[in-house]
């Protein structure tokens, strides 16, 4: 047992060079079994000493006695025994002790060795204590620079954006008039435009009436310069109407009071087809060498053929 304890020992030593905290614990420990094996031959040792003056005072009530000598010698050999056991365990006890105070040396060197690795180790963290604490220093003049720079920035930030606010609200202010002055001039369009198209349907109208009078007064010269000449024509028969012009009634319907016909126009004038001519309608065309148109209008129709006249252009004279 006590060799266990001392390899234990060592090992804990060993262990205690390499970490400096746990070579501190295992110290502690290393002392507190000192002690309790001090604690523990304090105790042996007097127990023995107990036991001594017990076989003493036994001996001295025994030895008078002439009785039970037989019983007092094999008690008194008992506590020989016990003695001797004693004396074997308090033997073993002071090995062990000188055992335990040949270690402590090495124990104290190894303790000065913990205390100079923690004294390093110390320094070490000191060392390393004031460089962190250099750099935070650092840090934090770096921060409070960023953030005072940061601040500035939002300070102006917050101008700029008030600025851009005002600015916006110019705008939307300029945009409400502008919206205003487009309804107005639209509503000025609006009337402008409705003045135009009154105006654009009294000009038309005035256009239709000057077309109208023109084409009336066009009739009338046509009428002055022409002269009138009336036919009557039977069905499927061709009737010279005029010099060098011929209809031919090719269809009549009284109920509608239609007709289909041709004209030709001299030998090589050519024809013209009349189709669905109702009466009362005029129907114009041209012969050769004549710009003036020549009127055809039919006034009755019957079963057995048409009536109607032709306004032919009057001759020019030779003052004309």
């Amino acid at each position: 047992m006590q060799t266990g304890h001392i390899f234990n020992l060592r090992s804990r030593t060993g262990n205690a060079e390499s970490t400096p905290v746990r070579g501190v614990e295992e110290i502690g420990v290393q002392r507190d079994e000192y002690d309790w094996h001090e604690w523990r031959t304090k105790v042996l040792s007097g127990t023995l000493v107990v036991l001594i003056v017990l076989l003493a005072v036994a001996v001295w009530l025994i030895y008078p006695t002439s009785t039970g000598q037989k019983k007092a010698a094999a008690d008194i050999l008992n506590l020989q025994t016990v003695t001797n056991s004693l004396g074997e365990r308090m033997g073993s006890a002071e090995t062990n002790m000188g055992k335990m105070t040949a270690v402590f040396p090495a124990l104290a060197q190894r303790m000065n060795q913990v205390e100079s690795n923690l004294k390093t180790a110390r320094d070490q963290a000191q060392a390393a204590a004031t460089q962190v604490g250099q750099r935070i220093r650092l840090d934090l003049k770096s921060i409070q620079s960023r953030i005072f720079s940061l601040e500035s920035n939002q300070r102006e930030s917050s101008e700029r954006v008030i600025q851009l606010q005002r600015q916006v609200a110019d705008l939307q202010r300029e945009i409400a008039t502008l919206h205003e002055e487009t309804s107005a001039a639209t509503g000025k369009i609006k009337e402008l435009d409705d003045a135009q198209l009154t105006s654009t349907r009294a000009f038309s109208g005035l256009n239709e009436r000057v077309t109208t009078n023109q084409t009336a007064l066009s009739t009338l010269v046509n009428h002055v310069d022409q002269k009138r000449i009336d036919f009557e024509v039977s069905n499927r028969q061709a009737k010279e109407v005029a010099p060098d012009i011929y209809l031919t009634l090719t269809h009549a319907d009284t109920r509608k009071q239609e007709v289909d016909a041709t004209l030709r126009l001299g030998q090589d004038g050519g024809y013209v087809t009349i189709r669905g001519q109702g009466i009362r309608k005029s129907v114009l065309f041209h012969i050769p060498d004549e710009r003036r148109p020549i009127e055809l209008v039919f006034t009755q129709i019957s079963k057995n053929g048409v009536s109607g006249y032709l306004m032919m252009p009057a001759l020019k004279t030779a003052s004309q």
